[in-house]
């Protein structure tokens, strides 16, 4: 598949026809064929008509540079399959070892765990998708891992609303295959070396989402179309801060399959990880779907919680003045650029985006996080209170950085002079230690 989108192109891309396969893809495959023994299931030709390998023949690095130097006539990933293919029973294996794993997870689904399990084995690994998915049990055991949580945690979410017997196995597959967008990026985007990761190699991840739609829509109608928009919607958010699309306006299943993805990010975790799941979940008002956080919030208060742990009020006092000054900075810098001569699309932009850091603040404010970290005796007298302030804090400095790259991405993306903004992108970077 070709994957090299522009900014305007992101929206709707899901439509392009693929042409030379994606070397990434591809080198992905390969290493997983000697294992699983990967098989063209249809002869693959070039657009010109010519055999560039037989139906049958197993492939390995030595086709590389043919496929890789052609334009084929039909997708490669509907050309190629494993003869030893993931099937539920992997799956389900998989999906037990990381409930055995992570104890709050199985907490969080409690009595419902056993029909969850038995949703996510009737899942259908077919076509390009269950390929892919073959490879990555291969090649990246753990993204596997990650995939069966998603998907335990949407199916235990859709059973949660009622959702019908379709809905149910919707979820199971969304869940199993948000992330195969993945497949088609880079090593050094998937993983990037220590330090702060490049616009370039954010902007490359941020259009995986797409990429798992198209790959779900080629499959050749085997999966609803409910399912493809919602793999595309899993890094939205309700209030638009999210991406690809920076849209508010998510499908029914989008809604659910978003959670899913956070909730399993941070159930994997060890640190109070129910707290912060709740926390991440009610800290931004409107970032999430309403009907989750309740549903979510419901459950998780009849859970028996982790006791507070001792809070450091200077370490609380560091983190707190740190995100404040940072969102005191940012919103200077807006009030700043909208005081200037703006395109009217260009203001709009900033009002949007005013908003959202807008929301940042009022957390903290909320929390009583800027009144309460100077009072020493306060927070030694009340932990339990100490300890919600210091995790309000320092899940706000986590989500901090995700705000930058999303704000600077919309930037990129839609300003019409991207250079005026840059104070404001500066302004995220501003410790509170800065001069």
């Amino acid at each position: 598949m070709l994957w090299s989108l522009t900014d305007q192109e992101i929206p709707g891309s899901e439509d392009l026809l693929p042409e030379r396969p994606n070397p990434h893809c591809l080198d992905r495959l390969i290493q997983a064929a000697p294992v699983r023994e990967l098989i063209a299931c249809e002869d693959i030709r070039d657009q010109r008509g010519v055999l560039l390998w037989a139906r049958g023949q197993a492939v390995d690095s030595g086709i590389r540079e043919r496929l890789i130097a052609r334009r084929l006539l039909r997708p490669l990933e509907s050309s190629l399959t494993f003869r030893d293919t993931l099937g539920a029973m992997e799956v389900l294996a998989c999906a037990r070892r990381v409930l055995d794993e992570h104890p709050a997870v199985a907490r969080l689904l409690g009595p419902d765990s056993q029909q969850v399990l038995a949703i996510l084995g009737q899942a259908r690994l077919l076509k390009g998708p269950g390929m892919l998915l073959t490879a990555l049990a291969q090649e990246r055991p753990a993204a596997l891992a990650h995939a069966a949580l998603v998907a335990m945690i949407n199916i235990w979410l859709a059973i949660g609303l009622g959702r019908g017997e379709g809905g149910l196995l919707d979820a199971a597959e969304s869940g199993l295959m948000h992330d195969l967008g993945e497949f088609y990026l880079a090593p050094e985007v998937l993983h990037p070396p220590a330090g702060r990761m490049s616009f370039d190699a954010w902007r490359a991840l941020s259009v995986h989402p797409v990429v798992g739609c198209a790959l779900v829509r080629e499959a050749g109608g085997v999966y609803d179309e409910a399912l493809a928009v919602a793999i595309r919607e899993h890094h939205e958010r309700v209030d638009g801060s999210g991406y690809p699309a920076a849209s508010g306006a998510i499908s029914p299943l989008g809604r659910l399959l978003l959670c899913a993805e956070v909730l399993a990010t941070l159930l994997a975790g060890s640190d109070h990880v129910l707290v912060r799941a709740r926390i991440a979940l009610q800290m931004i008002p409107g970032q999430f779907p309403r009907e989750v956080v309740g549903l979510v919030a419901a459950r998780l208060r009849l859970l028996p919680h982790d006791p507070p742990g001792e809070v450091d009020p200077a370490a609380l006092q560091i983190t707190v003045s740190d995100v404040l000054y940072r969102l005191e900075r940012v919103s200077a810098a807006a009030d700043a650029l909208s005081a200037g001569d703006l395109e009217p699309s260009d203001r709009q932009l900033l009002g949007r985006l005013s908003e959202q850091v807008a929301r940042y603040t009022m957390a903290m404010h909320d929390c009583g996080a800027h009144a309460l970290v100077g009072k020493h005796d306060w927070l030694q007298a009340d932990p339990q209170a100490a300890d919600e302030v210091f995790r309000v804090a320092r899940e706000m400095a986590w989500q901090l950085p995700g705000l930058h790259r999303h704000v600077e991405l919309m930037v990129r993306s839609r300003a019409t002079q991207p250079g005026r903004w840059q104070p404001l992108l500066d302004a995220f970077d501003a410790g509170a230690g800065a001069g």
